[in-house]
């Protein structure tokens, strides 16, 4: 009845879907151990799902310097640990020049010193696929035994960008060693299996929202002007937060009484903070910066629409299912997204939001404008999404689905 669960940094705010599914396995009544590259201070955190793993989970801090010159200076003491634990076998992970690149293939290293001292039994879930390559390369050396349940979980920049900046064939050995791989869209299955997945090992189970966090929210009660747009993500290239901003004002340029508020952080801050004043926007969009789950429920539950304009990156970057988009249908928000990757598996077009095409600002503006001059529009989308959410992505819906295609199979 354990679960070992594979992640890069934790707690990572960006990634509470993954905290959503340890949660609803501990309530399953399974064990879980999370293994995590790096680990933040625990005790300083007070968001809900963080609280509720570590008090109900053992936390397994692998240890892996971040910068590349820190992995090469702890390089040796760590393989000397694991060396002395398994002799020369361990001499097959040392492929730094493997197709998996200098920086992640020294986390091999680290987390094989790890798990010789403190070993996982039962299934492995791998999220992301790099964190699938590292253990089946510990696979492949003996480093784990006779374990053959690999299951790893794809969700964007890991079929995207990963694979654009190494070879196509990066996931070679975990295609040929992982028990199954899990797509959180139609698009990433059938991206999965382009690389070279076998068809019969990949299955789609969508990422879930908390559907105790994320409630239907009543909006007949809010003032109709003005009408606030919402965006949520990381203030990068792929969040196309600059083709927001850019349509926004063509939608002020039309008459509406609107507002457009982006909460996130990210490298990209000082770029659209110049943006907006060069448009002289200060007055109507603000960036809000990063919020937890209860504060983006609260802020859901003051706006009209919201809006994911992602793009695909100039370095291939691209999002997969984008889970925001459930998590504001379920809250009663109409939706507008872009024509990117498994954003139609996330909406119903035409019935809880509109699609749009990637960086069209024209397209864009006039869906926005549509929504917001049309009060029963939005209150119809709102209750269709909350209705589609519910059916189909909330955390027992996807649980279910979990135990089904994964754990009914290797956990006994």
């Amino acid at each position: 009845m354990q679960i070992n669960i594979f992640v890069d940094a934790f707690p990572t705010y960006s990634e509470t879907f993954i905290y959503n599914q340890i949660q609803g396995f501990v309530l399953r009544g399974f064990k879980v151990n999370l293994y995590c590259q790096s680990l933040s201070r625990l005790d300083q955190n007070n968001h809900n799902s963080i609280k509720f793993i570590r008090e109900n989970c053992k936390v397994v801090n692998i240890g892996t310097p971040h910068s590349y010159k820190r992995k090469c200076l702890a390089l040796i003491p760590a393989f000397l640990q694991v060396l002395r634990k398994s002799g020369l076998k361990s001499l097959k992970i040392l492929n730094i020049f493997s197709r998996q690149g200098d920086n992640k293939a020294l986390s091999q290293v680290f987390t094989a010193r790890t798990i010789l001292n403190d070993p996982p039994d039962g299934l492995i879930i791998c999220h992301f696929g790099v964190h699938g390559v590292i253990l089946t390369t510990l696979l492949k050396a003996g480093l784990l035994g006779a374990h053959n349940s690999i299951v790893t979980y794809f969700h964007g920049c890991d079929f995207s960008s990963y694979v654009a900046r190494r070879r196509k064939d990066v996931y070679a050995q975990l295609f040929s060693l992982g028990a199954l791989f899990v797509a959180n869209s139609e698009f990433t299955k059938t991206k999965l299996i382009s690389l070279g997945a076998e068809p019969s090992k990949v299955v789609k189970i969508p990422v879930s929202y908390n559907e105790n966090i994320f409630t239907y929210c009543d909006r007949q009660k809010l003032d109709l002007n003005p009408v606030v747009f919402l965006s949520i993500g990381r203030l990068t290239e792929k969040k196309g937060h600059s083709y927001l901003i850019s349509a926004f004002k063509k939608v002020l340029s039309k008459g509406l009484d609107a507002k457009l508020w982006i909460v996130g952080e990210g490298d990209l801050r000082n770029d659209l903070q110049t943006q907006i004043q060069s448009l002289s926007l200060e007055g109507s969009v603000k960036l809000l910066g990063q919020k937890t789950q209860k504060e983006i429920s609260t802020i859901f539950q003051t706006v009209h629409v919201f809006i994911l304009a992602s793009i695909t990156a100039n370095n291939g970057d691209t999002e997969g299912q984008g889970l925001v988009l459930q998590e504001a249908q379920a809250v009663g928000l109409p939706v507008i997204a872009t024509q990117h990757n498994g954003f139609p598996d996330s909406i119903q077009e035409n019935r809880t939001g509109f699609l749009v095409p990637e960086r069209d600002t024209e397209s864009l503006a006039k869906k926005m404008l549509q929504l917001g001059l049309d009060s029963e529009l939005r209150e119809t989308m709102g209750r269709a999404g909350a209705a589609f959410a519910e059916e189909s992505f909330a955390s027992e819906v996807i649980l279910s689905r979990t135990e089904d295609l994964i754990l009914s199979k290797f956990v006994r």
